[in-house]
């Protein structure tokens, strides 16, 4: 699907969403020697990563690590901010805490059985 995109948008950028999205309706665009760096370092530090996080949850009681893995939407909401100024919505908020909660409880309630 990504190559069809390729192929439909890069002769063709829709003026109308052009502006507001320019990353995604201009075309495919040649990166800079550094951007593959980032890439390379940011692909090891997810692979380090979620063998880490697999590997705790191997070794670690599940309802001491649940409260940790849900950490990302502490993280996502603030790099979102940081980069691209994104404030979230009561309806995204909602949604967020929601999830939070039901971790929560399934912790809660692993920890009493």
């Amino acid at each position: 699907m990504g190559a069809v995109g390729l192929l439909v948008f890069t002769d063709r950028p829709l003026a109308a969403y052009a502006d507001a999205w320019p990353y995604v309706f201009t075309g495919w665009h040649s990166a800079d020697f550094w951007v593959y760096g980032v890439i390379i370092g940011c692909s090891a530090l997810n692979l380090t990563s979620n063998i880490s996080l697999a590997k705790a949850y191997q070794s670690a009681e599940t309802s001491w690590l649940a409260p940790f893995d849900y950490s990302y939407l502490v993280f996502a909401t603030f790099w979102s901010f940081v980069i691209w100024r994104h404030v979230p919505d009561g309806l995204t908020l909602s949604g967020m805490l929601l999830i939070a909660v039901s971790g929560a409880f399934v912790a809660w309630r692993h920890r009493q059985a």
